[in-house]
């Protein structure tokens, strides 16, 4: 059903306000009526548009993932040559994971430190298990092609991402100290990304290459 506009910006205050919410107090801490207050509305409507407070919390979660998701799609630039798709994939992901609010970050952080219940049930369908095993058979690709060393395709995945998420988690946590202005600065967030991909290249690309 499509939305209309009045529904759709109904929900996309419900949605907001439901962010800052479940990333100041949790899921768990979370209350509808403070929701409700947020968004300046009633809380039927938070009812009558999620039917209740795991359901809005799901669906922040999802639209955030589903998000990163389709950055790392866009990165699929055609042809024949996989070392440029990891190397875009790379910069997709980077941007998008930058560019998302510090409180999103908030609640993925308070998500997985909790147990992660719904982490896995709704990132590893619609991020985890799709971008790993995209981003392996780019890698496994490239190897056949002799573009990459042989290292573990799996290993380099998680070293990579890893190493990213680190760097968006230390710009929230090191947000208020003497650091914030050159962590926050979009050349830092590009040069960052080159280190990423020289890293890389330096690393495990092929001399040849």
């Amino acid at each position: 059903m499509v939305l209309g506009m009045e529904q759709a910006t109904t929900e996309q205050k419900i949605i907001s306000a439901a962010i800052r919410e479940f990333a100041h107090n949790g899921f768990a801490g979370a209350r509808i009526d403070r929701i409700a207050k947020q968004a300046r509305i009633n809380k039927a409507m938070i009812y009558y548009h999620f039917r209740g407070k795991e359901a809005l919390y799901e669906r922040v979660l999802f639209d955030k993932f589903k998000g990163i998701m389709d950055s790392i799609e866009e990165s699929y630039i055609g042809g024949d040559d996989p070392l440029a798709e990891l190397y875009a994939s790379i910069r997709n992901y980077v941007k998008y994971i930058t560019s998302l609010d510090a409180d999103v970050i908030r609640i993925i952080l308070r998500e997985i430190s909790g147990g992660g219940k719904y982490f896995k049930k709704i990132a590893l369908p619609t991020l985890i298990v799709p971008i790993h095993a995209r981003v392996i058979a780019i890698i496994e690709d490239c190897q056949r092609r002799g573009l990459i060393r042989e290292v573990n395709p799996h290993y380099l995945f998680f070293q990579t991402v890893g190493a990213i998420n680190f760097f968006n988690i230390m710009r929230l946590a090191l947000g208020d100290s003497g650091l914030v202005d050159f962590l926050k600065n979009e050349e830092t967030v590009e040069e960052y990304t080159q280190t990423i991909i020289d890293t890389l290249r330096m690393g495990v690309q092929a001399k040849e290459v």
